[in-house]
């Protein structure tokens, strides 16, 4: 489904209940992200992006928000599924591009944030580029 209207709501439910599930309360950098996604799923029809879902007996079991940066580019912002749904990952992502991606060249993933498993499965996508990310601190 394109996440619009009630589904929005759902959304931020598997947001919460992912969050309890990764104990991301005991990580300050999945706080900080846990933060900012909500602040994006609350505020989704302002932002302008794009959302699809996946419900299965009435609950969000994955939901992946993104949006196009150029005629040829999507970029995937969040992607989060429930962890006892085998493949609801590369569900989500095949949904997603069926509905958004029709006419698009490349899809940016963004970064891996030096989690090994998450680097694997973009990985899994064999991406044709990968830049290094380095963070400056002041």
């Amino acid at each position: 489904h394109v996440i619009s209207g009630d589904l929005i709501k759902k959304t931020l439910e598997l947001q919460l209940e992912w969050c309890d599930v990764t104990e991301c309360q005991g990580n300050e950098d999945l706080m900080e992200e846990q933060k900012a996604i909500e602040t994006a799923i609350e505020h989704y029809d302002e932002l302008g992006i794009s959302g699809g879902i996946i419900i299965v007996g009435g609950k969000c079991i994955a939901y992946t928000l993104g949006e196009r940066l150029n005629k040829e580019t999507l970029v995937i912002h969040i992607e989060k599924a429930h962890i006892e749904y085998e493949g609801a990952y590369q569900a989500i992502n095949n949904l997603f591009l069926k509905e958004f991606g029709e006419d698009i060249k490349y899809v940016n993933r963004e970064q891996d944030i030096g989690i090994p498993g998450l680097r694997k499965a973009k990985e899994a996508y064999k991406p044709i580029h990968m830049v290094k990310k380095s963070v400056i601190f002041r």
